[in-house]
């Protein structure tokens, strides 16, 4: 498929999204064997610089997101909204454990 690709596209094909994020080690290094430099799972979130290029993380973005949501992502991993809510968690939490004193 790999080389089916190359051909049709003109360019070398070097990274792998990995079938409904499935793999494990032996499927990790079938894919560098197979020429691959990096492979995307299905594991939510940003990588970081250090992650295993094998198994890098993944940013979801959807039609319905707006363009503040599609940057947000792409900086953070995770909508504008979601980012929102996860830091008035924590200000309520703050609150309510500040109030059993």
């Amino acid at each position: 498929a790999r080389k089916y690709i190359e051909q049709e596209l003109s360019h070398p094909a070097i990274h792998l999204a990995y079938p409904f994020g499935s793999y494990d080690r032996n499927v990790q290094v079938l894919a560098a064997e197979a020429g691959y430099v990096t492979a995307c799972s299905t594991r939510p979130g940003l990588s970081p610089a250090d992650d295993d290029l094998l198994a890098l993380r993944r940013v979801s973005v959807y039609g319905h997101d707006s363009i503040f949501d599609f940057v947000s992502r792409l900086r953070t991993g995770s909508a504008v909204r979601e980012n929102l809510n996860g830091a008035l968690d924590s200000v309520t939490n703050c609150f309510r454990i500040g109030s059993r004193s």
